[in-house]
């Protein structure tokens, strides 16, 4: 049994457009056949333009948006069963923040979602 078949990873924006000088959040969902029968630990880490950022929870928050906060943001989520000895991996399409209105452009492949299947790890 594996921690996860397919697990995908969507970024969505707090309800409304992003303003400068405004709060705004960005949230990374994670669905997919996950064995909760285990414990798992789920790690996320978000990246800027390809850049990894020193945020590592599964909101991304902005107290008040800068034009430097503009860009393209993923979000990279490590869920690891120890007991089962399986990791799996998956990256969001990438979601663009341009401060006047929410995009989404692909970040890793065609599609809405990027399809990671399970790596035994043993």
């Amino acid at each position: 049994m594996t921690t996860a078949g397919v697990v995908q990873v969507l970024v969505r924006q707090s309800g409304k457009a992003p303003t400068l000088d405004a709060p705004h959040f960005l949230v990374a969902e994670v669905s997919g056949n996950l064995d909760v029968s285990h414990p798992l630990s789920i790690k996320y880490q978000w990246m800027q333009n390809g850049a990894l950022l020193n945020e590592t929870f599964f909101v991304l928050y902005f107290p008040s948006l800068v034009a430097s906060h503009a860009g393209k943001y993923c979000c990279r989520v490590t869920i690891t069963s120890p007991q089962l000895q399986d990791t799996v991996i998956a990256t969001s399409i990438a979601h663009t923040l341009d401060l006047q209105e929410e995009h989404k452009e692909n970040c890793a492949s065609q599609g809405m979602y990027v399809r990671v299947y399970a790596v035994d790890m043993k």
